[in-house]
């Protein structure tokens, strides 16, 4: 478990840092693999699915899956070219999804233990 809880945390950093390095570096020239860099970094947990269903709460693993839901949700409004403010619907879901993934880290080290 420990060698893929690194594999995995070493995996998330480097996806994001791809993603910041093509953000910054290649504005608009790889728009799609930034796209399926998003889904992947908020769909990597269910890759330790199993080795954590016994070990966290139902409620911090509920609020995970939402905020992967809710990335994912939002990418429907990333994509689509003609909406006047996709922007920000985009944007408004990426904030509720960032709440969602804090309020499980608060879930299962704070609230759980008191």
């Amino acid at each position: 478990m420990a060698s893929l809880a690194r594999a995995l945390l070493v995996g998330i950093w480097m996806g994001s840092v791809i993603g910041v390095v093509l953000k910054l570096c290649l504005p608009g020239r790889f728009d799609r693999l930034a796209i399926l860099l998003h889904l992947l970094l908020g769909w990597s947990g269910i890759i330790t699915y199993e080795a954590v269903l016994g070990v966290l709460p139902g409620s911090t693993l509920t609020r995970l899956a939402a905020g992967a839901l809710r990335s994912t949700v939002g990418l429907v409004f990333h994509v689509r070219d003609g909406l006047r403010i996709q922007n920000a619907f985009w944007h408004t879901f990426v904030l509720v999804a960032t709440a969602c993934r804090y309020g499980a880290v608060l879930d299962c080290m704070v609230l759980t233990r008191a």
